[in-house]
């Protein structure tokens, strides 16, 4: 039974406390969000994002407490702070509310014990949050289940004669891909320390695959299993003495340091381990995004020593098999090869019932094995010290029909060697506005090679700056890290032989005003290659229900070194300067410069928290594509910047108070010349349309019921004359006659349920 303080000593606590949280969360007034965030799950904050209506760094802050929801019995004020909705006095106030008066038993308990929190701003930050139950407390049974459904429709380029049986076919086109997706979700607590949970889908895709190593291609099934759990946990987290202790069995994600030894899907900029609490299936082009993380389990110790010190130190294992996509995976025959070489090895060809078959995952076609740890002296929140390694071992083998470890050469994030593993040291230190964080760690598996980051971050009251520092020598390939600096993948491997600075800063004197900008230049330290891009943003609200924006980018790149992981996939390259007869109007240090993008956009947008919203933004884009047009009458063609434009508005409006209707469209032409641009891995294409409607639907306080549809359409896009040759202008008529495939339209249907009991 707990014995009530004295007023006069709860009177005394409360002004110390209140005044050193105020303190820890005096870098800002208010935790600002461009728009009023009203979503259920990642899936909705996901849509918010592509849709151009959140930036990228209130995305990641969001995602994160989404991922891993902010323990509000546990959490200190700095991060209830970043909660949408609450400011640094309400924090304060949530934190004081439980120190004082004891812990929250339900996330109702705000509303009637915080002051500030009503039913509207619960629901506000009810994705974000959790209230886990305190040693000695008696808390029901806790569970929430999700299912989602998709299917998508379109168009399917049909088998013409012409077609040979060893020519690649997509599903559509043998027949498959019909079926809907499922994934089905659940997770529960119990007693307050024991959480379990499971998560998985029914997708049609490849299985039962085996290769041939004499014809070297593989021959599959292709089907949609009943049922394929691809995530399942069970966890226990307990008070013993004065330390807590966290056992993991099953599926989960890591994230230690900056992420350059261990950084696994997931796990953002949270240390340690985690699980989704919630059934959360990313969707890629027309199939679940399926689990990447570890499977195994993971225990972890933290323990308080004197003066408010902890000492943390987890242990982790792992072992489970992956899947790869088919295109990057080479038949390598027994040879070693560098997989950042261009070697000139064949992808194994996939066979279905005779024929063969491309844009497949061979499933089971590898296992990794994982041992590691982490030990981390933590002085206070912003400041740590922390070590971090694992050893690893890699089985190519798995596939029925591959009994050479070097059958197989996996193009992406997997070493050669049989053997790797990684360690590296990171560190923390906070005081004031400015923190300071960085890591240093070898890689060691084909060489070993080094990577370092380093963050320093300013948060004044009124923005914040982040600078960052990165380098990764050549032979710096840890296929765990995840250096949130850099966004390059070369090889497959996340950092890899590359030196770069970067500089982000958010700027809001005032509420009405904001500003975003963000460098990033980039080295290649094998071909000394610089790479620069640049964003920046202004908005401003003139009133408080109106927001206008700008926004730009430019980016400078080398596309002969990035190739298509370019951010803006540019085709331009040497090569293609040397077929334009150009290569002798150009120095080395223009060769350099092989692709540049820019691009210019406006928005405006228009808000109410009770009514709903709506957001349209123009954007004008002029590509270095190497696209060639006519020079007025004079017979020759010349190159030019590819333009292009589109046009995006998303809205949403809130008939009653728990339903929400959301809807968008977007219409896009990349060359507004009318030439025939380049292919698009967008549905919409070079030109066309799409757009959606969706209905959110809450049932009570436990039921969430989600249903979307959307349609779109290619549009014609006639060629131009110069597109048929390199100098002189096709004069022959020009006749456009596209294929109901080239004007396709297409589709999707999605329904999701979310309960709780």
């Amino acid at each position: 039974m707990r014995t009530p303080l004295p007023f006069a000593a709860k009177r005394a606590l409360s002004l110390v406390l209140f005044a050193g949280m105020l303190g820890a969360v005096s870098v800002a007034d208010a935790r600002e969000y461009s728009i009023f965030i009203d979503i259920v799950d990642s899936d909705q904050l996901r849509e918010l994002y592509y849709e151009g209506v959140l930036p990228e760094d209130e995305f990641d802050i969001l995602l994160t407490l989404i991922e891993n929801p902010i323990d509000l019995n546990r959490s200190g004020a700095e991060d209830v702070f970043q909660l949408p909705g609450i400011d640094a006095g309400l924090a304060s106030a949530i934190v004081e509310e439980r120190i004082l008066n004891g812990p929250f038993s339900l996330l109702p308990d705000l509303v009637s014990r915080v002051e500030g929190v009503d039913w509207r701003l619960l629901e506000t930050i009810r994705p974000f949050v959790q209230v886990r139950p305190t040693e000695g407390a008696a808390i029901p049974l806790k569970a929430e289940m999700g299912f989602i459904t998709f299917k998508q429709f379109r168009a399917v380029q049909p088998i013409t004669t012409e077609d040979y049986a060893a020519r690649s076919h997509s599903p559509g086109q043998l027949g498959y891909d019909k079926w809907p997706n499922f994934a089905i979700g659940a997770n529960a607590t119990v007693m307050g320390f024991l959480d379990f949970g499971f998560a998985g889908t029914a997708q049609e895709g490849l299985w039962n695959a085996t290769y041939d190593p004499h014809s070297r291609d593989v021959a599959g099934a292709y089907g949609t299993p009943v049922f394929r759990p691809y995530m399942l946990f069970g966890r226990v987290r307990r008070q013993v003495g004065r330390a807590r202790i966290d056992v993991l069995a099953g599926s989960y994600q890591l994230n230690f340091g900056e992420g350059l030894v261990m950084n696994t899907l997931g796990g953002r900029k949270r240390v340690g381990h985690s699980v989704p609490t919630r059934l959360s299936v990313e969707r890629s082009d027309n199939r679940f995004r399926e689990w990447d993380g570890l499977l195994g389990g993971v225990g972890r110790v933290i323990a308080p020593l004197s003066g408010g010190a902890e000492l943390d130190v987890s242990v982790f294992g792992s072992l489970r098999n992956y899947d790869q996509y088919v295109g990057f995976v080479k038949v390598a025959g027994g040879q070693v090869f560098d997989p950042a070489a261009d070697n000139g090895l064949d992808t194994p060809r996939t066979w279905v019932s005779g024929s063969r078959i491309a844009y497949q995952t061979l499933p089971n076609l590898f296992r990794v094995g994982v041992l590691g740890g982490n030990a981390t002296f933590r002085i206070n929140k912003r400041t740590h010290l922390g070590v971090t390694g694992y050893v690893g071992l890699i089985d190519r083998t798995v596939m029925n029909g591959v009994e050479d470890d070097n059958e197989l050469l996996l193009k992406r994030r997997w070493p050669v060697k049989k053997n790797f593993g990684s360690v590296g040291l990171n560190g923390r230190v906070g005081f004031g506005l400015l923190e300071i964080s960085g890591e240093y760690a070898l890689s060691v598996g084909d060489q070993v090679g080094q990577g370092m980051i380093l963050f320093v971050e300013v948060e004044p009251a009124w923005g914040r700056f982040i600078f960052t520092a990165r380098h990764y020598d050549v032979k710096f390939a840890n296929p765990f890290a995840k250096a949130q600096a850099t966004p390059r993948v070369i090889a497959g491997l996340r950092t890899r032989g590359e030196q770069g600075l970067r500089f982000k800063a958010v700027i809001e004197p005032i509420k009405q005003i904001g500003a975003r900008v963000s460098f990033d230049v980039n080295r290649s330290v094998l071909l000394d290659v610089w790479d620069i891009e640049t964003k920046g943003s202004f908005r401003g609200r003139p009133l408080d229900w109106l927001m206008l924006e700008v926004l730009t980018t430019y980016a400078n790149q080398n596309l002969e070194v990035n190739g298509r992981q370019h951010v803006y996939s540019g085709s331009l390259s040497v090569n293609d300067l040397i077929e334009y007869n150009l290569a002798e109007d150009l120095d080395d240090t223009s060769l350099n410069r092989a692709g540049e993008r820019l691009s210019l956009a406006f928005g405006a947008r228009a808000d109410h928290k009770k009514i709903g919203a709506i957001n349209v933004r123009y954007t004008r884009t002029w590509t270095d594509f190497g696209k060639t047009y006519q020079v007025g009458n004079s017979g020759s063609c010349d190159e030019d910047f590819l333009q292009g434009h589109s046009l995006r508005v998303w809205g949403n409006v809130k008939p009653t108070k728990t339903t929400t209707v959301t809807s968008s469209f977007k219409i896009q032409n990349q060359d507004v010349s009318g030439n025939k641009s380049p292919s698009s891995s967008d549905d919409t294409g070079p030109h066309g349309f799409n757009g959606y409607v969706a209905l959110s639907q809450k049932v009570g306080d436990k039921l969430t019921l989600r249903l979307r549809g959307g349609l779109g359409k290619r549009l014609p896009n006639a060629p131009s004359p110069c597109d048929f040759d390199d100098d002189d202008v096709f004069f022959e008529p020009v006749a456009y006659d596209p294929t109901p495939y080239n004007l396709r339209w297409f589709g999707d249907f999605l329904f999701q349920m979310r309960l709780k009991f």
